[in-house]
């Protein structure tokens, strides 16, 4: 019974017990046992903040940064991010990443923004195992390194992380501090491809128009044209098009391919 539960959570929340008011905080977010009150989750969040609990910082850090329940404030995000992530709560360092590399709450830096992906990358987190990765890359917050760039975006495209997959795929097809490999290269841009990414949609078009890691393949190559080319990517379209004008494992239509044409020149 949500309701009961509810009702003694919020009487030992009164009395001051920490995981009560954490509990009801969530309870009052989710409308969960009592109506739906964010401003109210949001008290409770901040008292059960106030007693040390990393997961209701985290929360009212959430909750300051995207203005819910409490008038938006990214320094005060900014200050509960920093406790949480002091207690190693690796969502609160990602967070607290995100705020330096943006400036959000405080002036924009790059090495402060590493140094909390870092430690939430060295916990396991993809998405700041990626960041790690793409500083590395760009040279952002540490000196460009390749090799570590590889081995982050390693790491995090095991993981599935999208964005990695990407990267790592690109990185293995130019030959960027690994040694060129088509076959790793298809298979890791294969792996974002199918989750919707349209650069990767795009590169695996291609790699199957000119075999590359993989067989041949013009009606596959159609496909992944026809996916990026549907999110708006202007080199698919155009593919697309000369499929079309062409007769290249599509039906011939010279209006599809002049519209996937005209597509392509408006984003020119």
């Amino acid at each position: 019974d949500n309701t009961e539960a509810a009702k003694w959570y919020i009487q030992a929340a009164e009395a001051g017990h920490l995981e009560s008011q954490t509990a009801i905080a969530k309870m009052y977010k989710e409308g969960n046992g009592v109506p739906q009150d964010i401003a109210e989750a949001a008290m409770w969040y901040i008292k059960a903040a106030e007693q040390g609990n990393v997961d209701a910082q985290l929360n009212i850090g959430w909750m300051y940064q995207e203005g819910e329940g409490v008038a938006q404030d990214f320094a005060e995000a900014l200050t509960w991010y920093q406790k949480a992530a002091g207690q190693g709560n690796v969502d609160a360092q990602l967070n607290l990443g995100l705020m330096y590399k943006h400036g959000l709450g405080i002036s924009q830096d790059d090495a402060e923004a590493f140094r909390s992906f870092l430690q939430a990358a060295q916990q396991g987190h993809v998405d700041a195992q990626t960041e790690i990765a793409i500083m590395y890359k760009e040279g952002k917050g540490i000196p460009k390194n390749d090799s570590e760039a590889i081995k982050w975006f390693l790491q995090a495209a095991e993981q599935g992380n999208e964005s990695a997959q990407l990267n790592l795929g690109i990185m293995y097809l130019e030959g960027i501090s690994v040694e060129q490999n088509d076959v790793e290269a298809a298979k890791w841009l294969l792996e974002a491809a199918q989750k919707g990414n349209p650069t990767a949609q795009h590169r695996v078009g291609v790699m199957y128009v000119n075999g590359q890691g993989v067989e041949p393949d013009l009606a596959e190559a159609t496909r992944w044209f026809r996916q990026a080319a549907e999110q708006g990517q202007g080199e698919s379209q155009y593919s697309l098009g000369l499929r079309y004008l062409e007769g290249q494992s599509v039906a011939q239509d010279s209006a599809a391919g002049a519209d996937q044409e005209r597509r392509q020149d408006d984003r020119r």
